[in-house]
């Protein structure tokens, strides 16, 4: 499924959005670090809803902004806000992937009145504890360090060479070859950037808020994934209104790794609490 590239003007400055036009509603859709609105082409094929799929600040050429504030977790909700308004959709279920996952909490924390329903793939509400939290940040610093000195290429090549990106080798051609081709037009000022304002570390955690999401919410995860796994079963505890599905032969990117799969369940899930 091809998308329609959407231009906005936001703050200024564009907001491209991919448009997966599949039906009505809409599902807002939000990708996950060093990815693209464009990778939710094969799960959004398998669903009968119009996918709305922005490209995240320092993501995709030209989307690199000087302003190391733009990149902080309350403008990227504020943005995301004006894009719901933009395309002139109300109510919607927001399906988070990994960075999109947190962004996708903190989104519906801000604004439950926009949030018709979470999944979340591979997400944290954040680290609980503050060491941890000071280690992420050390490393995140030595990533952008990294992207910044040595280039995008030669970032994208040992970021896929991790384990918890390893998995993604299984998503189907030709779209596991495009991401990995988009994850090479990045700008590496973007991606530094976002390692910095974005990352697990930087960001407000949210575990002391969970209990606040009355709204229905999907948690998915990969059975070779064992640490979000498990982050997703604590979660499901604080959750009013959650449930978690694990998908068999999957990692971290659980919703592309096995598509059909994941589009069975979100459908499945999307249909009970009465989203049509």
């Amino acid at each position: 499924m091809n998308p329609l590239c959407r231009d906005l003007l936001l703050e200024g400055r564009r907001q491209r959005v991919w448009v997966f036009d599949g039906g009505s509603p809409a599902i807002l859709a939000l990708h996950g670090f060093s990815g693209s609105g464009r990778d939710f082409a094969p799960i959004a094929e398998h669903l009968e809803r119009q996918v709305a799929a922005p490209d995240l600040v320092g993501h995709g050429p030209g989307n690199a902004p000087d302003d190391p504030a733009a990149y902080s977790m309350e403008r990227v909700v504020a943005r995301l806000e004006g894009t719901l308004n933009e395309l002139k959709l109300g109510r919607v279920p927001v399906l988070g992937y990994s960075m999109g996952g947190r962004t996708a909490l903190h989104f519906a924390l801000a604004h439950p009145e926009r949030t018709e329903a979470l999944v979340l793939v591979g997400a944290t509400p954040g680290f609980r504890d503050a060491a941890d939290s000071a280690a992420r940040i050390q490393a995140d610093e030595a990533r952008a360090r990294a992207v910044e000195a040595g280039g995008v290429d030669e970032f994208a090549a040992r970021w896929e060479e991790l384990p918890i990106i390893a998995t993604q080798a299984r998503i189907a051609a030709p779209w596991g070859e495009a991401m990995r081709q988009r994850r090479r037009e990045h700008e590496a000022a973007g991606l530094a950037s976002s390692l910095r304002g974005m990352g697990t570390g930087a960001m407000e955690s949210v575990w002391g808020r969970l209990a606040e999401l009355d709204v229905p919410t999907l948690l998915i995860t990969g059975a070779e994934d064992t640490r979000f796994t498990a982050i997703a079963r604590d979660m499901l505890g604080l959750l009013p209104r959650a449930s978690h599905i694990v998908i068999r032969r999957a990692g971290h990117c659980a919703h592309l790794e096995r598509p059909d799969e994941a589009a069975a369940q979100v459908w499945g899930f999307l249909k009970e609490v009465a989203i049509r």
